[in-house]
């Protein structure tokens, strides 16, 4: 709902927005919606994609709808009902507290807890993977709602502020977390999780990661050299398996220095070269096939 700040020219939860919605898919009917953040004064729309998890709940077989949101949250839906299977999950700081002339505390910032980035599943552990990011602001209302572009007011950066992130993994048995991981930089990249239990994430510093997928603990790291904001993916031809990773950040990665940012695209694999960070962007594009 825009503007997004001041809200007191949209009165009521002005319905559908910052929600996951279901859709009959032949016929665009709609089945059942969730709406998040009724009457949204911080910004926090469902950006990340939705990821159907099919899991065992009290002996019952239960197919699940999860969503983590730019609300700092991870909602577990039933896919059929849009009821909620367990209690909303805070993945970050929570200070939703409504914007004012004198300014107040957003808890997570217009950032978001949890971007655009997408979840990871393993059915082996049971566990959803989610990446969250920790930086407040201070919201205040200026009255200036005709101007979209400021939000109907401004925000500002509180001077103790040092953004951080996280890195967790969520029991989707029990809709609680199976263990936490608390990063250096806010994590934007998401997460690909393998069948040996190991899961990947990017943070903004240019760090990938392997974890334990059952315990946090990191087996594996490497600097690539650029601020990552895309989560990697694992492919395998011809029986051998390869992790691909576009690193370079994002426009949010320049605005706040959290890292270097450029242009790169790394494919690692186990008998591999040397890594060799990248440190811009490449002059050119390469030749096809090379």
């Amino acid at each position: 709902p825009a503007p997004t700040i001041d809200g007191s020219k949209r009165p009521g939860p002005n319905l559908y927005t910052s929600s996951v919605v279901a859709l009959k898919s032949d016929t665009g009917k709609l089945v059942w919606y969730h709406q998040q953040s009724p009457h949204d004064l911080w910004g926090y729309d469902a950006s990340s994609p939705v990821m159907l998890i099919n899991t065992t709940v009290g002996g019952q077989k239960r197919r699940i709808a999860a969503q983590a949101s730019k609300g700092g949250y991870l909602f577990m839906l039933d896919a059929t009902t849009g009821k909620p299977v367990f209690p909303k999950l805070a993945i970050t700081k929570q200070a939703h507290t409504k914007p004012t002339r004198k300014g107040s505390l957003q808890c997570p910032g217009p950032l978001g807890g949890v971007q655009y980035d997408p979840m990871a599943y393993s059915p082996r552990t049971n566990a959803a993977y989610v990446s969250g990011i920790e930086f407040c602001f201070i919201l205040k209302v200026t009255g200036d709602v005709q101007n979209e572009a400021k939000f109907g007011g401004v925000r500002s950066i509180p001077s103790d502020q040092k953004p951080y992130g996280w890195f967790d993994a969520v029991d989707m048995t029990t809709g609680k977390f199976l263990w936490k991981r608390k990063m250096s930089t806010p994590m934007g990249a998401g997460a690909a999780v393998t069948a040996a239990d190991l899961v990947f994430t990017v943070d903004q510093k240019g760090y990938i990661y392997a974890f334990n997928a059952k315990t946090g603990k990191t087996e594996w790291k490497a600097n690539l050299g650029l601020a990552g904001a895309a989560a990697p993916v694992v492919y395998t031809v011809k029986g051998k398996q390869y992790i691909g990773v576009a690193v370079g950040g994002s426009g949010l990665t320049a605005s706040f220095d959290f890292g270097p940012v450029g242009s790169h695209f790394f494919v690692l694999t186990l008998d591999g070269k040397k890594i060799v960070p990248a440190k811009t962007a490449p002059k050119k594009r390469p030749k096809t096939g090379k």
